[in-house]
Order: C-alpha cells, then sequence, then structure tokens
C-alpha cells in the first residue's frame, strides 16, 4: 500500500501542504492545467530557495473573490462547484475536510470569519488532492503531534478539531501557529494519526514552507511517501479510499 505521512514541525497552513507536494515532484504545469479544468485562473506562487539548508518548496494561493459573510453551506456550495467543473471524486475527501471543520465551530461557537477561513483555502485543497492524486497515494497518515493549550479562538478552535491528534514525548507545538483549515485538513483526511515504523519503508521525503528566504524546522512540514510491507496488518483489511476508488 502506498501512503503518504504528514509531519508538522511547528506552523502549518493548506499551502505549506501543497508546497511539500510540489516540493515531493509534482509538476508545477499539472496542478495549472488540472486547475484550469476547474476553473482555476489565479496561479498560485511556488519559488524554491537553492542557496536554503532546507530544500523546501514555498507555495502560495493568493486571496480570490467570495462571499463577504461566509457561510459552511457556501463553503460546500462552492467545493461541490468546484469539483463539478474539475476531479468530482474530490468531493468526497473534501466534505470530510469541511465536516471536521465543522465539529470544531460547533464546539468553539465560531464564525468561519473568526478563523480567518476564507475561500482560497479550498482552492489550495484542491491542489492539494491534485498532488495526492498525482504521487498515488492510497492512505494519508499524520505523525502525533502534541500540542499547547490553545489561548486564542484560532487556538482553541484548532484544539476542537484535532481529536485524534495522538501524543508525542517531545516538546508540544504551539498550536497557534496551525491555521484551522490545516488542522480540519489533517482530520478529515488523516486515516490515522500515528507514527512510521518498521512496517513502513520511506521512498521519497519533501518539504513544505511558509518562510522561502530562511526555511527551518518550525516553518517547514515534511511529507514521506513510501509502502507498507506487512499486508497482514489490521491496516490492510479495510478499504483505505482517500478519492473513493
Amino acid at each position: 500500500m502506498k501512503a503518504l505521512f504528514i509531519k508538522c514541525n511547528g506552523e502549518l497552513t493548506p499551502d505549506m501542504l501543497a508546497g511539500a507536494l510540489v516540493n515531493m515532484g509534482v509538476p508545477e504545469i499539472y496542478l495549472q492545467a488540472e486547475g484550469k479544468k476547474a476553473g482555476l485562473y489565479t496561479r498560485p506562487i511556488i519559488r524554491n530557495n537553492p542557496y536554503a539548508q532546507i530544500g523546501a518548496t514555498y507555495f502560495y494561493q493568493p486571496p480570490v473573490m467570495g462571499e463577504e459573510n461566509l457561510t459552511m453551506e457556501g463553503l460546500k456550495a462552492e467545493w461541490m462547484d468546484l469539483c463539478e467543473k474539475g476531479c468530482q471524486e474530490f468531493l468526497m475527501p473534501g466534505n470530510k475536510v469541511m465536516d471536521a471543520l465543522q465539529a470544531g465551530l460547533n464546539e468553539t461557537g465560531d464564525s468561519l470569519q473568526d478563523l480567518h477561513v476564507a475561500p482560497e483555502n479550498l482552492i489550495s485543497l484542491y491542489y492539494i488532492l491534485l498532488g495526492i492524486s498525482y504521487l498515488e497515494a492510497d492512505a494519508i497518515f499524520t505523525c502525533p503531534l502534541d500540542i499547547t493549550a490553545g489561548k486564542t479562538e484560532q487556538g482553541k478552535a484548532v484544539s476542537a478539531i484535532l481529536k485524534r491528534k495522538g501524543a508525542t514525548a517531545g516538546l508540544p507545538i504551539p498550536v497557534e501557529g496551525i491555521s484551522t483549515f490545516a488542522a480540519a485538513i489533517l482530520e478529515g483526511l488523516s486515516e490515522e494519526f500515528q507514527s512510521m515504523d518498521g512496517r513502513f519503508i520511506v521512498d521519497a521525503t519533501s518539504y513544505g514552507t511558509s518562510q522561502i528566504e530562511n526555511p527551518a524546522g518550525e516553518n517547514t512540514v515534511t511529507l514521506y511517501l513510501g509502502y507498507y510491507t506487512e499486508k497482514n496488518n489490521s491496516i490492510f483489511n479495510r478499504r483505505l479510499q482517500i478519492f473513493g476508488r
């Protein structure tokens, strides 16, 4: 089984995940061509810094016009429209992300505006799913992460969204560095929050960053693409279908 592991090192945004997928080898021209099919004409900014110690890719999706008072119903309607124009198989995983987001909102009582959720987050999610599809990953896993207690609205919402985050023996990550939509992506798309072990053979490693000038550990996300080799494990007894295939 081909799998993709996500390791949050500090900050995390949807654009950082998209950048890491480009860094993994997803062609920029492929994203542009597939995005056009879905009616996306605002090109993301994608950059690499050949002089940086960490060879991470910077990805930035510029803001787009949308509803001023965006609602969850409006967000789902925009996502459905995007998938109907482009890849219809992305509808289900995208809805899982928004269901995870909604669960957090229900717990905190915040609005999408309070948590800085915007239409361009959907575009970043679409590019992320394009990248996962291009890499032909069968399942997504997230490495367990400890997060600090949320003090801001966003931090409390991220804590509410990440219900399966697991735990590590390391220092906790500042929760305010994780965007609410990125948290929903982890919670909605991940099969499990679990550590990589001897069953998982890493084939490729990549990095996405929020700071192209000086990518460092805390402002990068790491992706590991590889294969599970133990076919008798319970993981293989489930139907892991990111896109419903």
